[in-house]
């Protein structure tokens, strides 16, 4: 009985198809991979921002009007200030952390295209001096990456305003706004204006 084997021709068009396939399976995991990878990525991204707009919708809307002495004019005035990328305010933090009273707050975007916090005691001085700051009690942490814009706006009657109104800057020192909204751009994508009502 005579038998047959594969032929060399047959063998290199087996392993050619057997290459093909391998590659294409190949090709099909990693794109698997990294299409879960990415979603990995954007899910925390999202957990993150979550978590962040959380905070700052409770730490601005229980902020207080609060005062500090201005060295220069001698006279008391409202502790907020408010810039296009740049926001400072008083308001309580968590005693269950350790951080119970009322803290002054920072928030601003440095060149590095980070979203910041500081924090401090709020601690007005006596007489006619500033709030007093310890060196030994600030806080400093990063609370968003990747932020490629990032802009404030200040809705209400500011000193010399007959109405209220949008401003891409506070600077009245008798009264805060009535509100604050924050827009971010993170990782290329445009989320949601968070709008924030201040407490009277």
């Amino acid at each position: 009985m005579k038998q047959h084997g594969f032929t060399l021709l047959e063998l290199l068009i087996a392993m050619t198809l057997l290459a093909l396939l391998m590659g294409v399976l190949y090709g099909s995991l990693n794109t698997a991979i990294q299409g879960w990878t990415r979603g990995g990525e954007r899910l925390e991204m999202i957990n993150t921002l979550r978590l962040t707009e959380d905070f700052l919708r409770t730490r601005l809307r229980q902020s207080r009007t609060v005062y500090r002495n201005d060295v220069a004019s001698g006279q008391q005035q409202v502790y907020f200030s408010g810039e296009a990328e740049q926001l400072t305010w008083v308001t309580p933090m968590l005693a269950h952390l350790g951080l119970g009273g009322l803290y002054v707050l920072e928030l601003d975007w440095p060149e590095y295209h980070y979203l910041r916090l500081r924090w401090f005691p709020y601690r007005p001085g006596d007489g006619l001096e500033d709030v007093v700051i310890d060196p030994d009690h600030i806080g400093d942490t990063v609370l968003l990456e990747q932020v490629d814009e990032f802009r404030i706006r200040y809705y209400g009657t500011r000193d010399n305003d007959q109405e209220p109104q949008w401003h891409d800057a506070w600077d009245s020192i008798q009264q805060r706004p009535q509100l604050v909204s924050l827009q971010i751009t993170l990782a290329g994508q445009v989320w949601p204006t968070l709008t924030v009502a201040l407490q009277d």
